[in-house]
């Protein structure tokens, strides 16, 4: 989007011609020193006597997957003409990644350097047309080793954004065989949520069963008018997350597709302090 300027002689001109139709010499006079009068109240950082059109900004929230083995992406981005800022963090790590670029609007490509508290970690360059992102992931900008991206646009208001990440644990004891009797051993199943607003969440977990199975999972759902989150998977996978101010409840049905035979996504994990 280039930046437009209205020239303010040139708007002043007009009005006056159209005016003076019809008037007498002694009458345009008057009006145009009316208009002389405006023209030096109008503000001193007026320059070149020219009014700055402000660029729109336009504002999304994208939830996706990012590489070979598709972890779970949100990503906030602003665009103002050719300009493009923004975050994006992992759900499963959740740190939140700086990114700053450019838009080029004839082929819808952004392209973003991506940043760590002012250390670069990554380039993105992807198309983002009717609400879907596709592209790549890279070490740094011409890098070989290129990871696939592609995310959605996100149904949500700007006034109704927010973005709440927290940490929850359950610590339990688990029996593992050894060959001729069991040991006991004490584990931590992990759960990183993300509310986005009231009505979206993105979350990973990770489960660990008897004899070490382990399980994770990881994605989008959505928050129902009773509270209730559900995300759908694989395999007809569903998993219902109940929140309450300190815990999560999690309760699966078939999510086999995500874990191993004695490992379940089931049980109530509290908010890491």
């Amino acid at each position: 989007m280039t930046l437009k300027k209205i020239s303010i002689y040139s708007f002043l001109a007009f009005t006056f011609l159209i005016q003076s139709c019809g008037e007498t010499p002694a009458e345009v006079v008057d009006k145009t020193e009316t208009t002389q009068e405006q023209v030096e109240e109008m503000p001193a950082d007026v320059e070149n006597d020219e009014v700055a059109v402000e660029e729109e900004t336009v504002w999304g929230v994208y939830e996706g997957y990012l590489g070979l083995y598709e972890q779970h992406v949100i990503m906030e981005l602003f665009i103002t003409g050719e300009r493009v800022t923004g975050n994006y963090f992992y759900a499963k790590h959740q740190k939140l990644l700086e990114l700053k670029g450019t838009f080029d609007s004839e082929t819808n490509t952004i392209t973003l350097e991506e940043s760590y508290k002012g250390k670069p970690t990554g380039h993105l360059e992807f198309t983002a047309s009717r609400g879907e992102i596709d592209g790549k992931w890279m070490k740094k900008k011409g890098a070989k080793e290129q990871e696939n991206f592609k995310a959605n646009l996100v149904a949500i208001d700007k006034d109704e954004f927010s973005s709440v990440r927290n940490r929850y644990e359950d610590t339990h004891e688990i029996s593992i065989y050894n060959g001729t009797d069991e040991d006991i051993e004490e584990v931590t199943n992990v759960l990183t949520i993300n509310k986005i607003g009231d009505k979206f969440f993105s979350f990973y977990y990770s489960v660990i069963g008897a004899n070490a199975h382990i399980g994770s999972v990881e994605g989008f759902g959505e928050i129902g008018k009773d509270g209730l989150g559900v995300f759908s998977g694989e395999d007809n996978c569903v998993l219902e997350f109940t929140f309450s101010k300190n815990t999560v409840e999690v309760h699966e049905t078939d999510c086999q597709y995500y874990r191993g035979a004695r490992a379940y996504f089931e049980g109530i994990l509290t908010k890491v302090k």
